[in-house]
């Protein structure tokens, strides 16, 4: 394999991730009417797509010259010390989970929080599922997109030692093998060992969409080029199983619902099974033709917040598990009116932004008065 001239950084990558971490912060919080507006109800993708194909580019444009300049060791340690402080995070956050839980058990109405994140393990149980949680055979409902990336990154620098030495051809023939075995074999994580409930997104699925972002941000593999047909296939691809997808038309013919049915099953979301990679990478395409024809677009304040969060996404997807739990509970105390979820969803969303804001200007040395807007640029 050649050296790969890594591209700069893309705003639209740094876009989507942030707006796909403001997606699963509303969809981990099951009460919230605004989960009803969100990509999965009119599509066979979602926010989950999003940032683990974001998180594939981003992951090259970090790493890939690191390997091409200072050499394979010193890549895998790059890699590897990111790995660390994403195992960590994962354990710290499951910590304060137990300690809010057990903290605020009193003001719960109900067990239903405590059934939605599947905590009756940690509080029957703590000791062994703390042990359970260093080996991550026991995490939380909504916890298995931390792991789920630790480990899709834990596998890079092999897929980055075949692609060096055998080809990138090879490395994406082992993650496509990958798939197809741990399809036919059943492959699980177990996520829970009482109920036996397995990873929500299982890893040896998901890592054929990483690796092949991976791939197409370190320029091993050229993206189509965008041309007219091609726009109009991938647009047709999205528009044709839209009714599939919307609940309101295809109750409405039994031959819709059947089509409904076979089309969920081949995109479902946990095993990333085959036509959910295909209606995703539709989707792909034409933001990268729209981002190619009006590049100029993404560069606006408006999506300032959303740059920035997409930069910062790990300390940002930390706050945002933790106030989708509180916006739960304060849901469960409150109520769950209309005004209630609206004034819950804009007051953990600034905070989103202002913790991306603070690690920001951590990064750049700058105080946070200081900053006139929260820059788009490095």
């Amino acid at each position: 394999m050649t050296a790969s001239i890594v591209p700069t950084r893309n705003l639209a990558v740094d876009i989507f991730r942030g707006f796909a971490l403001v997606i699963i912060f509303i969809n981990h919080m099951p009460a919230n009417p605004l989960s009803n507006y969100t990509p999965s109800r009119f599509g066979f993708s979602d926010s989950l797509d999003m940032l683990i194909f974001c998180s594939g580019l981003s992951a090259a444009y970090a790493y890939q010259k690191i390997f091409d300049r200072d050499g394979f060791l010193k890549g895998c340690i790059k890699i590897w010390r990111r790995c660390i402080t994403l195992y960590f995070t994962h354990l710290g956050m499951f910590l304060v989970l137990l300690l809010l839980v057990f903290g605020l058990m009193d003001n719960i109405k109900s067990f239903s929080l405590l059934d939605v994140f599947d905590l009756g393990r940690a509080l029957g149980q703590a000791p062994a599922a703390l042990k359970e949680a260093v080996t991550l055979r026991y995490m939380p409902q909504y916890f298995d997109i931390l792991p789920l990336y630790f480990v899709l990154l834990s596998l890079m620098p092999f897929v980055i030692w075949v692609a060096k030495y055998m080809g990138a051809g090879s490395a994406l023939a082992l993650s496509v093998l990958l798939y197809i075995v741990s399809w036919y074999f059943g492959w699980e994580m177990v996520a829970n060992p009482t109920s036996m409930r397995h990873w929500h997104f299982n890893p040896f699925a998901w890592q054929l969409l990483f690796v092949f972002a991976f791939a197409i941000g370190a320029r091993w593999v050229q993206p189509f080029a965008v041309t007219r047909n091609r726009v109009y296939l991938a647009a047709a691809v999205i528009v044709l199983a839209m009714p599939f997808r919307l609940e309101h038309v295809y109750t409405l013919s039994p031959y819709l619902l059947q089509g409904h049915n076979v089309l969920d099953w081949w995109a479902d979301k946990s095993h990333c099974r085959p036509f959910r990679i295909v209606y995703f990478l539709a989707q792909a395409y034409l933001v990268g033709a729209m981002y190619q024809n009006y590049s100029t677009v993404f560069q606006h304040k408006i999506f300032d917040p959303l740059v920035l969060m997409g930069r910062h996404s790990l300390p940002v997807f930390a706050v945002g598990v933790f106030c989708a739990f509180l916006g739960n509970l304060i849901l469960d105390i409150v109520s769950s009116s209309l005004l209630t979820v609206g004034l819950v969803s804009i007051g953990f969303g600034f905070l989103l932004w202002y913790t991306a804001c603070i690690f920001q200007s951590i990064k750049s040395h700058t105080p946070l008065r200081a900053m006139d807007a929260c820059p788009a640029a490095d």
